[in-house]
């Protein structure tokens, strides 16, 4: 509850002191002369001598009768010097009638008082000193006065049958503080007969909304007596209801204040922009007493809080009930509330500060001890506010624990704890979040952060996470999930594949640079994802009015060193992102084993992407995907699992002795991309079974393969040179050989096994094979100049192995006696797949 400022108690009493002393001495001045026009000098000099200042009156009239009228028009008062205007009061009308029969019985008993159009300010200057402090004459003293007994038996009673205020306004101003404000009313009606309760009613006009206000105190006579005066008010506006029940006695008075608002949000325009939280069913009271303008005593306070629905403040957030209570105003704040946080139920226990700190001209710091509890979580906070009505100096520390957190979103327990620190005022000076340490069983996450409200809210700090296990998180994840809807999880597999693509329409979070800026700073020195471990992960995150970057982000993959810078501009319409990936040294294996897939390559690649695209989803970019992709690999292998389509005694004439891999002196690809395709400019292996070279396209947007590779293969004896197709759909592609190609290839094969090759055969096979082996014997490449092209002109290792000699066609070696001779056939299916 606000302590009411003791400038604002005085004015009522002056307003009833000069809505009734005026139009007594106006009676008063009636009743002993009878011409108006002579009155009304007398009139203005009584006023002025009382309140020392200027008073005024346009016209006076009177009509005599037993009820007699005093009519003053156009009435001014004028303001105290240094005053904001010249009158303290005008009305335009003011009107008595007052009964003469009373009188010789000793009583004032005023029938009817009206004032119409009355302007009364109340104000306070720099100094303290109110408008209402009138500088009266000195008087001089009487030579007899009566005594104190004689002075009560001669008091004359006072009753006022009807007082009608229409029309007019009450304005407030201190200087001091620059506060200001006005109160209107078109009507009100109030009543003090002799030796019964006075009572008003009536509506006024507070920040533009009507205020219906209605009060009944004691008898007017025994105002300000030594005995308890009764006072009972009631004031209501926009469903809302405030009652006060008190007593005056002397100078002393206590009372009761209790105020029942329905829905405070209703309230906003009475409080001078503040917006007001959605509360329901607000129920506040307390105790108050004092002694004239002190205040003494402010107890049994309490503040109670209905089922209120806060999700426009927060999503998911209720309040079931709460209750604020304090014995005193330096008593504690004792705080209770059931709440609801995304269908969770939490209890918020604990204390807050004291009364007094909220008062205004209260002082800081406020202390803050606090508990949360729910299902299986608690947590606290403790601290203080420096300057709790400006919210300034906030400082808490926060912490938090869960038993399980599968309620909101993660299997498994955890808990988070931080320092919040708020410079104020409000949340105009951010918000910092200090000593951040959060904990997992699949995590571990500390740092320090910092958020600016600004036109767009800004994140700015740093984040290591000691501990992250991505499979883990993921597992824990959908772990809640998993028994009630068990083909839930099973559900994104069967849809990836429903349209028989590979790659996936997984949306990008574009949203995210829309939302925010940021400038974040992360760092992991092991993550563990898809079963493998990522090391010495470090990134920075740049968001900035749509736009955003990655650059640079480095680890150590499974596969090796990666360097990533990732750029998106979500303001583009169609959204835009661009990646370029590099690495001086990629396994090739474990690339493929983290896709999944078995490798096709073994060895240590150099990577060299640069592709962009547009498009809401990672199937959208690569659909329009530009820019070029290089890989390039020295003494790697070739995988012995691929040539099992081989016939055993094929494959051993190939691979004689073991289960070795195939060694691979050079691997180079360089394909530069436009419109989401690949155009392959080199394409080039070299190895231990000869050498392949291609031309052709891979296109992102339907995923489909148009290759050509014109292959030099030597297995053992055999030499097989043959150009091979490659074409359709990624996961079902189509390898060909074209007939007279193929039977060019098989007898080419055949007589490199001869002594002396038959010449007829060889014209066969040029015939066969369009000039084929002329053609197919034309240079296809070598590993320097094809590894340059792959990497763009980058410098980088050559390979270590020599290149294999050819075998000499006059001396082939002889099979083994147990072996069979290869059949050129077997081994031209066999190696392209037939």
């Amino acid at each position: 509850m606000t302590q009411p400022a003791p400038r604002r108690r005085r004015w009522p009493w002056i307003l009833l002191a000069l809505v009734i002393g005026l139009p007594a001495l106006v009676l008063g001045a009636a009743l002993v002369l009878l011409d108006a026009e002579s009155l009304r000098p007398r009139l203005v000099a009584a006023v002025e001598r009382a309140t020392g200042r200027a008073f005024t009156v346009g016209e006076m009239r009177l009509g005599l009768s037993l009820v007699p009228t005093v009519e003053l028009r156009d009435v001014a008062l004028a303001n105290a010097e240094g005053g904001s205007r010249p009158q303290m009061l005008t009305a335009r009308r003011v009107q008595v009638q007052a009964a003469l029969l009373p009188l010789l019985s000793r009583e004032i008993r005023i029938s009817r008082i009206e004032l119409e159009d009355t302007d009364l300010l109340l104000e306070v200057d720099a100094q303290g000193r109110g408008n209402w402090q009138f500088a009266r004459a000195q008087q001089p003293a009487e030579p007899t006065q009566p005594a104190p007994e004689e002075a009560v038996r001669e008091a004359l009673a006072l009753g006022i049958d009807a007082l009608r205020l229409e029309r007019g306004r009450i304005a407030w101003r201190d200087a001091r503080n620059g506060m200001a404000e006005t109160v209107e009313f078109t009507r009100l009606d109030a009543t003090a007969p002799l030796g019964a309760a006075m009572t008003a009613q009536g509506e006024v006009v507070l920040r533009g909304q009507p205020v219906a206000l209605s009060a009944e105190t004691g008898a007017l006579a025994a105002f300000g007596g030594a005995q308890p005066w009764p006072v009972a008010a009631t004031l209501g506006a926009a469903g809302a209801e405030a009652k006060l029940d008190g007593t005056l006695a002397g100078q002393a008075w206590e009372g009761r204040v209790e105020a029942r608002v329905p829905d405070l949000s209703s309230l906003a325009p009475l409080a001078q922009g503040v917006a007001l939280p959605p509360l329901r069913d607000v129920v506040a009271n307390a105790a108050v007493a004092g002694t004239g303008d002190a205040v003494s005593a402010v107890r049994d306070l309490r503040l109670v809080v209905g089922a209120s629905d806060l999700s426009a403040l927060r999503p998911g957030l209720a309040i079931r009930g709460a209750e604020l209570t304090a014995a005193g105003l330096e008593a504690p704040i004792a705080l209770a509330a059931d709440l609801t946080v995304e269908g969770q139920p939490l209890r918020l226990a604990g204390q807050a500060g004291t009364p007094a700190l909220l008062l205004a001209g209260g002082a800081g710091p406020l202390p803050v001890d606090l508990r949360l509890e729910g299902q299986g979580v608690a947590g606290t906070v403790k601290g203080a506010i420096a300057q709790p009505l400006a919210l300034r100096g906030v400082d808490l520390a926060i912490t938090a624990e869960a038993a399980d957190l599968a309620p909101y979103g993660v299997a498994g327990p955890g808990s988070v704890s931080g320092r919040l620190v708020a410079p104020g005022p409000g949340l105009a000076g951010g918000l910092r979040l200090n000593g951040l340490r959060a904990e997992h069983p699949a995590a571990a996450v500390q740092g320090d952060l910092a958020l600016a409200l600004a036109a767009r809210p800004n994140l700015t700090g740093t984040l290591a996470f000691p501990r992250l296990d991505v499979d883990a998180l993921r597992a824990a994840r959908t772990a809640p999930a998993a028994a009630p809807a068990a083909p839930a999880s099973a559900t994104p597999a069967p849809a990836a594949a429903a349209d028989n693509r590979v790659i996936p329409a997984t949306p990008l979070p574009y949203a995210a640079l829309r939302a925010l800026d940021a400038d974040l700073r992360l760092s992991a020195p092991a993550i563990t994802a898809g079963g493998q471990p990522w090391r010495e992960v470090s990134a920075r995150l740049v968001l900035e009015n749509g736009t955003g970057h990655i650059a640079p982000f480095s680890a150590q993959t499974p596969a090796g060193p990666v360097t990533l810078r990732i750029e998106a501009d979500g303001r583009a319409d169609p959204p835009r992102l661009h990646v370029v990936a590099t690495s001086p040294g990629l396994d090739m294996a474990a690339l493929s084993r983290a896709l999944g897939r078995d490798p096709l390559l073994i060895g240590s690649a150099q990577l060299d992407a640069d592709l962009a695209g547009t498009g809401a989803d990672v199937r959208a970019v690569a659909a329009s995907a530009a820019g070029h992709l290089g890989l390039a690999l020295v003494d790697g292998r070739v995988p012995r699992s691929l040539l099992r389509a081989l016939p055993q005694e094929v494959l051993g004439m190939v691979l004689p002795g073991g289960n070795e891999d195939i060694p691979l002196r050079c691997f180079a690809l360089r394909a530069p991309a436009e419109g989401g395709i690949l155009r392959i400019a080199t394409l080039y292996a070299e190895g231990a079974l000869g050498r392949i070279a291609g031309t052709g396209a891979i296109d992102l947007r339907d995923e489909t393969l148009a290759l050509r590779l014109q292959t030099d293969l030597r297995a053992g004896p055999v030499a097989l040179r043959a150009p091979v197709s490659i074409a359709g759909s990624w996961r079902a592609p189509r390898v060909g050989v074209e007939p007279g190609a193929a039977a060019a290839a098989g007898i080419g094969a055949f007589l490199s096994q001869q002594r002396t090759p038959d010449r007829s055969l060889q014209a066969l096979a040029e015939i066969l094979g369009g000039g084929g082996q002329r053609a197919a014997a034309a240079p296809l490449g070598e590993c320097g100049a094809a590894l340059a092209e792959a990497r763009g002109g980058t410098a980088g290792p050559a390979p270590a192995t020599a290149v294999a000699p050819e075998p000499a066609a006059a001396t082939p070696q002889p099979a083994a006696p147990e072996a069979r001779r290869p059949d050129p056939v077997d081994l031209l299916r066999g190696l392209l797949g037939r």
